[in-house]
């Protein structure tokens, strides 16, 4: 188990491997997380499109009072 202080020298050590990366590295990288985003909000898209809304709309009970 890690002390903070190791714990924090650890995170230090990442953000210094991160901001030194080679600038094409940094794109690849953005690009590769913007298709994971937006395949997984297309995925739950299409489920979510595909299941039958009646029974999920018809489950809200409005008060009448």
């Amino acid at each position: 188990m890690n002390t903070p202080a190791e714990i924090l020298q650890i995170w230090i050590g990442n953000g210094v491997k991160k901001a030194n990366l080679p600038v094409f590295k940094m794109i690849l990288l953005g690009m590769a997380a913007g298709v994971r985003l937006y395949s997984c909000s297309l995925v739950s898209s299409l489920y979510w499109h595909s299941t039958d809304q009646s029974s999920w709309s018809s489950s809200i009970k409005y008060s009448t009072a």
